[in-house]
């Protein structure tokens, strides 16, 4: 119960906080009336989550990066939105957006996609995360100087001293969290800031320390949100549904982020989906009321963790607790003095920064370190939408050029050392061995795109320009897992390459789907006399070896392989009578089955036999194929 009860006074604080961060400077006047229903979503969330979840003991809370990014979005709404109609739209984009959190969280749970988060960059996710901490830290300090957004540096009216102790105590919290972690940190230095504060003389007359546009009169109640909607300016929000897009996507990946953080801290795993829908949930009940996104409550759920309180109860104590102060008023938070509610948003903003910008740093290569920065920059001064879209693009960019880097030609010979299974006399294995080297064999393999079939295309080219002259290309696609339309363009540009310099491509192994794809793309065509598939690399190279040993001026061996001459010794031909049988096969029919007893020695004569086994699938598997002279 105590712990539960300290996990609620943090919520309530976090609410205040971050709903502050979506009321900056001349919106600081809606604080006041969206406040209850901050209050009503952490309650709300805190309680759907520890009766929903299969952990017990977590809980929710509103997420930091969503109220920031609405709040940014809030200012925009300022110079278009007419004031009458601005907290109406404010705050039914707040609603819209957990609603859109809580479908796509759902939709994604029924899919089963919980783990698409880990197709996404890290440096890109690490970027998005400290850039919102960067602007988190100048949120909260909006809080203590609403124009220090507004006007881009402090005014003279700007309470200097406000700035700076909400500046300190961020720091410290974080100092004292970082150097010494513990549960009851937060809650004791929130109480000492709170109660120095009103110790000291002349508090009461400081009302510049105090929350700016704070109004304990006025409240928004539940339902409130979606009777206003007539003053909602839809055509504001539509002008911002991109950045509003990119927040719910981005929402989901802190989502599945928490929990995979969560599975780290509790050493236990947590099924993904199961995330995705609990949180689906818990938007959609706070939308309902038109209240706030909502996340993973870390530090809480933590807490309950390390003190061994893992029982639903918890969670649900921490969700009272809000409720309660909801159900009194705002006024119930009025002693709170501005730099206090500022400082743990900047203790918030802090503790992102240093976890994924300055930690991290150490552990990312240069590559990715010009990503973080590159999106932390762009969150921090463009904003949050401008920042995702430049790291999926710097994300994409990287992806392809190491990619480009990576070999696609995994072994490369020639014919002069690499001869199919087929047994020939040692006189055709001469001459193989001789014209080998106008035989080139690339073994290919991963995915092939524009990048990474250009290299195999210059990898050709260089080869014509070389001596002796190239007489034929094989092409081995068995590691290939796909190609995309430009590297098949490439593949065009080596046809075209072939009938130029007059060597024969052969492509091998080709899955059926690529196969079908180079029919389509025209490499394989009834004009391309010098183009030809074959199952498998094996079969290739005894297409390229008959062919060779065809063009040369001796011909394949066609004479009949025999030990002895019949003519000069009948005697011993006779005296072999006892010992051998002349024998003959019609195409197809078997020699040897596997499996049977090995008592015959088979001398060919006439023909070609295969030797083949059967594979697991009920293949055909081909060993060997042996022709006249062999054994």
């Amino acid at each position: 119960m105590l712990v539960g009860l300290i996990c609620g006074v943090l919520n309530t604080v976090y609410a205040l906080s971050y709903v502050g961060l979506a009321f900056p400077g001349p919106l600081a006047g809606g604080l006041g009336p969206a406040l209850g229903v901050g209050l009503l979503s952490t309650a709300l969330v805190s309680i759907t989550v520890a009766l929903v979840w299969r952990f017990s003991g977590s809980m929710g809370v509103i997420s930091p990066e969503a109220t920031l990014v609405i709040g940014t979005t809030g200012l925009q709404f300022v110079a278009a939105v007419a004031p009458e109609q601005q907290l109406a739209t404010l705050m039914a984009t707040v609603a819209l957006v957990a609603m859109a959190l809580g479908v796509l969280l759902l939709a994604l749970a029924r899919a089963r996609l919980g783990y698409l988060m880990h197709y996404l960059p890290f440096p890109v996710v690490a970027g998005l995360i400290a850039g919102l901490g960067i602007l988190i830290v100048i949120g909260g300090l909006e809080l203590a100087a609403p124009d220090l957004v507004a006007t881009a540096q402090p005014t003279l009216s700007t309470p200097q001293g406000a700035l700076l102790a909400t500046a300190g105590f961020g720091a410290l919290c974080w100092l004292v969290q970082y150097r010494w972690p513990g549960m009851l940190n937060l809650p004791l230095l929130v109480g000492a800031a709170t109660l120095a504060f009103w110790l000291t003389p002349g508090a009461a007359d400081r009302t510049d320390w105090l929350l700016h546009g704070f109004d304990a009169t006025t409240t928004t109640l539940p339902g409130d949100v979606w009777r206003n909607l007539g003053g909602v300016d839809w055509t504001a929000i539509g002008g911002a549904s991109l950045t509003l897009a990119m927040l719910v996507a981005f929402l989901a990946v802190v989502v599945l982020a928490d929990g995979a953080t969560m599975e780290t801290v509790l050493g236990r795993h947590l099924e993904p989906n199961g995330t995705l829908r609990t949180f689906g949930l818990a938007n959609l009940a706070s939308g309902a009321v038109g209240g706030f996104p909502c996340v993973m409550n870390l530090s809480g759920t933590s807490l309950a963790h390390r003190c061994h309180s893992s029982c639903r109860t918890v969670g649900v104590v921490a969700g009272v607790v809000p409720l309660a102060v909801c159900w009194l008023g705002p006024q119930a938070l009025a002693i709170l003095p501005a730099f206090v509610v500022g400082g743990i948003v900047v203790y918030v903003g802090l503790e992102f920064v240093a976890e994924w910008l300055i930690l991290l740093w150490r552990r990312l290569g240069a590559a990715d370190r010009a990503i973080l920065v590159a999106v932390v920059a762009s969150v921090s001064l463009a904003g949050f939408a401008e920042g995702f879209v430049l790291g999926l693009l710097l994300g994409v960019v990287f992806f392809v050029v190491r990619s480009s880097a990576l070999p696609v030609i995994r072994h490369e010979t020639t014919a002069r050392y690499r001869f199919s299974h087929v047994d020939r006399p040692e006189r055709d294995q001469s001459l193989l061995r001789r014209e080998g080297d106008g035989t080139l064999v690339l073994e290919l393999g991963g995915f092939l795109f524009f990048g990474s079939a250009w290299r195999i295309l210059e990898r050709v080219r260089r080869r014509t320009e070389t001596d002796p002259p190239l007489r034929a290309l094989l092409l081995d696609f068995r590691r290939v897992t796909g190609v995309d339309s430009s590297g098949w363009h490439n593949f065009r540009k080596i046809v075209d390459l072939g009938h130029q310099d007059r060597f024969r491509v052969v492509l091998s192994q080709l899955p059926a789907a690529l196969e079908q794809a180079v029919r389509l793309e025209g490499i394989v065509d009834p004009r391309h006399t010098q183009v030809r598939l074959v199952p498998d690399m094996d079969r290739g190279l005894e297409l390229l070896e008959e062919e060779t040993l065809a063009a040369l001026p001796c011909g394949l061996s066609e004479a009949p392989a025999v030990f002895v001459d019949a003519a000069s010794e009948p005697a011993l031909i006779e005296g072999l009578g006892s010992y051998a049988e002349r024998r003959s096969f019609a195409p197809g029919e078997p020699l040897i089955r596997q499996g049977d007893a090995s008592e015959d020695v088979f001398i060919v004569r006439f023909g070609w036999i295969a030797i083949v086994i059967d594979g697991p699938g009920g293949e055909k598997i081909r060993l060997r194929r042996a022709g006249p002279g062999t054994v």
